[in-house]
């Protein structure tokens, strides 16, 4: 097992000294850069909103369980449910 660790490890080094990897890295121009620089911004502003929107879900949840612990809703109780209802839908669209 340990053969073939060492094997693999130096058969991805020299794989590496060949350059084939290397030569495809050195093919994009600076319009490529920017085009990727634009999908990384707009990957990242997507996963943001999306953190922002499971950190709101989860205190919706958190204060709906409170209030459906509850042995007694009262009607600011039930309003507040269906508040968190829309709001739970808000989130959902795109």
């Amino acid at each position: 097992m340990v053969i073939v660790l060492i094997y693999s490890v130096l058969w991805s080094f020299s794989a590496d000294l060949k350059g084939g990897s290397r030569n495809m890295l050195a093919v994009g121009g600076k319009n490529d850069s920017v085009q990727n620089s634009e999908v990384i911004t707009k990957g990242l502003n997507s996963i943001s909103r999306a953190a922002g929107d499971l950190r709101r879900t989860i205190a919706i949840r958190d204060k709906v369980d409170s209030v459906i612990n509850k042995k007694k809703l009262s009607l600011a109780d039930s309003v507040f449910l269906e508040n968190a209802l829309l709001e739970l839908k808000l989130i959902q669209q795109p």
